[in-house]
C-alpha cells in the first residue's frame, strides 16, 4: 500500500513541475512585457509633459511678448534680442555659457534679461530634444550668402499711385454765399372812392371823386449781433374832385412824403434795448388848398421838418408782428417854411420867420401785427414836445386783402398841436379819415 502511495506521488510531481515551471515562466515574460510598456509610457508621457510646456511656454512667451505683460523679461514690445526662439533649431553657445558661468546676473538692461530668458528656455529644449538641433551656431558664422543671387523686388508705383493721372480735378460745383444782412419790404397800393348825389336830393350834398395813392419801402440791416440800421420811405398822394368847388377843378386830399433812418448798437448781445440815433424828414409834394378858397395853406418844404433824436429804443420781432418803441431825452427839431405865400404863423413860427429851432423830448412807437392772412394793421403813434407845446399824431391803416390785388383800407389820423394858431369852432384835435377800395401789392 505504501508502495502504492509513494508511486503515485512520484507520478503526480513528475506532471505538475513542469507545469508550475511553465506558468512562472509566463508569469515572469508578461511581467516584463509590462514592465517594458510602463516604461514606454512614462517615457512618452515625459515626452508629451515636456512638449505640452515648451508649447505652453513658448505661447506664454509670445502672448507676453505681444501685449508687453511680462514685467521682467518681455515688457518691451517686438524686443530684437529673442530672435533664437523663433528661428530653426539651432544649438547656440550662449545657453550653456551662461548656464556654466560663476555670475549668472543677468543685469537690469532690458535686451539682456532677454537673452537669458530666451537662453534658459534653450537649454532647457537641448536637454530634452538634443536629436532636434541638426545645426550649429558656428555652421551658421561659415554659410555664406551670396547677395547677388537675391533679386530685388521691383514694386511698380503706378499700381498704387496712377502717374498719368490728371492733375484738374474740375470745377468746384459748391456755391459760397456771403450772408446778407439786408431786408427790403415794399408796398405799393391804387385806391378809389367815388360818389354821386344828384341836385334835387333831398338832404343835398355834392358829388365827388377821389384817388388815393400809396407807397411804403423798407431797408432793414441786421448784422445778428450788435447792429441795426432800419431805413423806412413813405410816400402818399391823394386827389379828390367835387362839384361844390367853383375854383378848383380837383385838390389834394392826402399828400405826404416821410423819409426815416435809426441807427441802433445793442445794449447787450441778447438784449432787446438799442443805443439809437434817428433822422427823420417830413413834407409834402403839393400845395395845399381848401374848397373854394384860393388861399395856399401848404406847399413843398412849406412845412419842411427835420429831427435829430438820440435816445434808447425797444424793438421785438415775432411771428405775426413787431414794434419799435424809440425814448429820446435830446431831440433837436428843425422847420421850415420857404413859400412866401404860406403863412409861417401857423406852424409855430413868428411872423417874418422862416426857421424854427426846437429842443425837447420825443417818444415814437410803430407797430405791425398780422390777424390773420387777409387782415393787418400797421401805425405810428408820435409825440412830442419842448417843455412849451405839444405836438402828438396817431397813424393807424387797418388793411382787408382781397385776392392778391385788391384790398379795402381804412386810415384815421387824429392829430393834437396847441403850438398852431386855434381855428375859430375848434379845439387843438384835428382828424382825418379815408375809407377807400382799390388794387394792393406788396413785394
Amino acid at each position: 500500500m505504501k508502495r502504492k502511495l509513494f508511486f503515485i506521488s512520484a507520478a503526480m510531481l513528475t506532471v505538475c513541475t513542469p507545469a508550475f515551471a511553465q506558468n512562472e515562466v509566463v508569469q515572469q515574460a508578461e511581467q516584463t512585457e509590462q514592465n517594458v510598456q510602463e516604461t514606454r509610457v512614462s517615457a512618452s508621457e515625459q515626452i508629451q509633459s515636456v512638449l505640452k510646456n515648451y508649447q505652453d511656454t513658448l505661447s506664454s512667451t509670445i502672448y507676453k511678448f505681444r501685449t508687453g505683460s511680462d514685467t521682467d523679461a518681455f515688457n518691451t514690445r517686438m524686443n530684437p534680442y529673442g530672435y533664437k526662439m523663433f528661428v530653426p533649431y539651432t544649438f547656440y553657445k550662449s545657453p550653456v555659457t551662461q548656464q556654466m558661468s560663476l555670475n549668472s546676473d543677468s543685469g537690469n538692461e532690458k535686451h539682456t534679461q532677454v537673452m537669458a530668458f530666451a537662453n534658459k528656455h534653450l537649454l532647457n529644449t537641448y536637454m530634452h530634444f538634443p536629436d532636434n538641433f541638426a545645426t550649429t551656431e558656428n555652421e551658421l558664422k561659415d554659410v555664406k550668402v551670396n547677395l547677388g543671387e537675391v533679386k530685388k523686388r521691383n514694386i511698380k508705383v503706378s499700381k498704387l499711385i496712377d502717374s498719368d493721372a490728371s492733375s484738374d480735378v474740375g470745377k468746384d460745383n459748391a456755391l459760397v454765399k456771403k450772408p446778407n444782412f439786408w431786408k427790403y419790404t415794399g408796398n405799393v397800393s391804387l385806391q378809389f372812392t367815388q360818389s354821386y348825389i344828384s341836385g334835387n336830393w333831398y338832404q343835398g350834398g355834392t358829388s365827388s371823386n377821389s384817388m388815393l395813392s400809396n407807397f411804403k419801402a423798407t431797408a432793414v440791416y441786421d448784422d445778428q449781433q450788435r447792429i441795426s440800421f432800419d431805413n423806412a420811405l413813405e410816400l402818399k398822394l391823394g386827389f379828390i374832385q367835387q362839384e361844390g368847388d367853383t375854383i378848383h377843378k380837383y385838390k389834394t386830399n392826402s399828400d405826404q412824403f416821410r423819409l426815416t433812418s435809426k441807427l441802433g448798437y445793442k445794449t447787450a448781445e441778447k438784449s432787446d434795448w438799442y443805443y439809437t440815433l434817428q433822422l427823420e424828414a417830413y413834407s409834402q409834394f403839393c400845395s395845399g388848398y381848401k374848397t373854394n378858397d384860393l388861399k395856399r395853406y401848404s406847399s413843398f418844404l412849406s412845412p419842411g421838418k427835420l429831427a435829430f433824436s438820440l435816445g434808447i429804443d425797444y424793438k421785438k420781432t415775432g411771428k405775426k408782428g413787431e414794434v419799435s418803441v424809440l425814448l429820446s431825452p435830446a431831440t433837436y427839431n428843425f422847420t421850415c417854411v420857404t413859400d412866401s405865400l404860406v403863412d409861417e404863423t401857423s406852424y409855430g413860427l413868428k411872423e417874418g420867420n422862416k426857421i424854427l429851432h426846437d429842443f425837447g423830448y420825443k417818444v415814437q412807437v410803430t407797430y405791425k401785427y398780422v390777424f390773420c392772412k387777409q387782415i393787418s394793421m400797421e401805425g405810428r403813434f408820435y409825440v412830442f414836445s419842448n417843455y412849451h407845446k405839444l405836438e402828438g399824431e396817431l397813424e393807424h391803416t387797418f388793411n382787408f386783402q382781397v385776392g392778391k390785388w385788391l384790398s379795402t383800407k381804412l386810415y384815421f389820423y387824429p392829430r393834437f398841436d396847441d403850438n398852431r394858431t386855434r381855428v375859430e369852432g375848434y379845439n387843438y384835435w384835428q382828424m382825418k379819415e379815408m375809407l377807400s377800395f382799390g388794387l394792393n401789392y406788396t413785394l
